[in-house]
């Protein structure tokens, strides 16, 4: 199985030691970030105490993985059962029942990170339109939900199966590729499309195509959590980002805010993608 951990504030939140499948425990499910467990083990063990203590549990009690693959994360949920989880949309959709999901809150990334999804082609005889995109390549990190992929990065217009995929590990490996002419389009989050003016190509590639403003990442509640476990990590999760440590970690792992949610948030790209 594959597992990489990636600059997200709630994976290091949940990293804590390596010997653990418990009521607990988080697994996080992220694509499009890079690192891996071992050399983020250091920060994200301190930051996993900071958690603990928030929440006035015993050092070590919690523990998590990081999956960029979502089929590698359900094995790890299925297969470990922990208590909370970080979900795609998708894997919230498809999964909220046999899981047994149950909304705790939302995760919103810092600059749009995960907010808006855009396609980008080359400015001079690039593709005008995802119609036109048939037949061509893609590079992207976002692609490996299908559905997804289908109903709401390109909004029914274009069938996964009638582009050549080139999976990238990092949204910039995909800009890179389409201006060396080795990709028509790349799809790349928000954050990323803010970055164009400042890339030395960024003036060579222009946006055809983007998603509405999408839910924030599902942080959810499985079976294996107690009631007064999901009701203490529900009501700590707002305040994540708060305090000197709280906002310093949060900055530096690109994350906003911890928003309140429920299942009514995610309701509209749940009927969506089933």
């Amino acid at each position: 199985m594959r597992a990489a951990i990636g600059l997200l504030p709630v994976v290091a939140m949940l990293m804590g030691h390596t010997a653990w499948a418990g009521p607990r425990d988080f697994v996080v499910a992220m694509p499009a970030f890079l690192g891996t467990s071992e050399q983020a083990a250091p920060v994200l063990a301190t930051v996993c105490r900071h958690l603990e203590k928030s929440l006035g549990w015993p050092p070590l009690a919690i523990a998590g993985s990081y999956h960029p693959e979502p089929d590698d994360a359900l094995e790890a949920i299925r297969s470990l059962q922990p208590g909370f989880a970080v979900v795609t949309l998708q894997m919230y959709a498809e999964h909220q029942r046999d899981l047994k999901m149950r909304v705790i809150g939302g995760m919103r990334l810092s600059n749009g990170a995960l907010g808006r999804f855009h396609v980008v082609v080359r400015t001079q005889g690039g593709p005008a339109s995802l119609e036109e995109l048939a037949g061509k390549t893609i590079a992207s990190p976002h692609l490996a939900e299908a559905r997804f992929a289908e109903r709401v990065l390109f909004g029914g217009k274009l069938p996964l199966a009638a582009v050549k995929v080139v999976h990238v590990t990092a949204p910039l490996a995909a800009l890179r590729a389409v201006d060396r002419g080795q990709a028509d389009a790349a799809v790349v989050d928000e954050a990323v499309v803010r970055q164009l003016k400042s890339l030395p190509y960024g003036a060579g590639l222009r946006v055809i195509h983007s998603t509405e403003e999408l839910p924030p990442l599902p942080v959810v509640a499985l079976g294996t959590a107690t009631a007064s476990d999901q009701a203490a990590v529900q009501k700590a999760l707002p305040g994540l980002c708060s305090g000197e440590q709280g906002a310093s970690l949060c900055h530096l792992f690109r994350t906003e805010t911890f928003v309140p949610a429920t299942e009514e948030t995610f309701a509209a790209i749940v009927r969506e993608l089933r």
